[in-house]
């Protein structure tokens, strides 16, 4: 009987164990949870000033808290409020917008445009990516024309710098500077994703140098390093 009695004993006491430990897996697990979540960042869809709530409104804390001089408070609650609007505003002053508060579709382009660069309020340069192959056609007996076209994961706007000679360049002391590069340049002036530029009046059967250069409505640049194509 008195084995009997410790065995049950041992049993209650694996019991205890066992729950303890389902309580501290089941905290854990929320945790984890609350972890993973807390930091996605959302693009927003509607316009929101004082008074919104909803989804998006989270999505719009969220993104405002990963920057504490922007939106010191942190505070994720859904509701659109005073504290909400004065980190808009800062918002809209770090980016050159007007400064109302509310989060209209030029706002609201601005910040998703920083989400889509990979972060918080802000954002990394932009990424140039997929440089198309160089295509020419001869436009008369003495000259070429050349397209270069590429994507970047943010709406930029883009620059070719060009050179029969090799180019050079030189580094900037911060991310929103843009570089010194040699040679003719091309502009696209628009923000969107994807280029497409055609340099006209090249020399026949030349080798050129060429960069591009993108810029995100922030002033974040990227460069690419200095490539080459062959006019017909």
């Amino acid at each position: 009987m008195k084995k009997f009695t410790n065995v049950l004993s041992f049993f209650k006491g694996m019991r205890g164990v066992l729950a303890g430990t389902l309580v501290f897996a089941f905290a854990f697990a929320l945790v984890f949870l609350n972890t993973s979540t807390a930091f996605a960042l959302n693009t927003l869809s509607t316009t929101m000033r004082i008074g919104s709530r909803g989804a998006d409104v989270t999505n719009l804390q969220t993104f405002l808290s990963t920057d504490a001089s922007i939106y010191p408070e942190s505070l994720v609650t859904g509701y659109f409020g005073t504290l909400t609007k004065a980190g808009v505003i800062r918002l809209q002053t770090r980016h050159s917008l007007s400064a109302d508060g509310i989060v209209g579709p030029i706002t609201r382009q601005t910040i998703n445009g920083l989400i889509l660069g990979g972060g918080g309020v802000t954002s990394a340069a932009p990424m140039i990516t997929g440089v198309g192959n160089t295509s020419t056609v001869n436009s008369d007996s003495n000259s070429s024309n050349a397209t270069i076209s590429w994507q970047t994961n943010v709406s930029s706007r883009g620059k070719v710098f060009y050179s029969s000679t090799p180019l050079a360049f030189n580094e900037t002391s911060d991310a929103t500077s843009e570089p010194f590069i040699s040679g003719t340049s091309v502009v696209d002036g628009t923000f969107n994703t994807g280029k497409t530029l055609t340099l006209n009046n090249l020399s026949r059967n030349t080798t050129y140098y060429y960069m591009i250069l993108a810029a995100d409505g922030s002033g974040n640049v990227s460069v690419t390093w200095p490539s080459t194509f062959r006019t017909n």
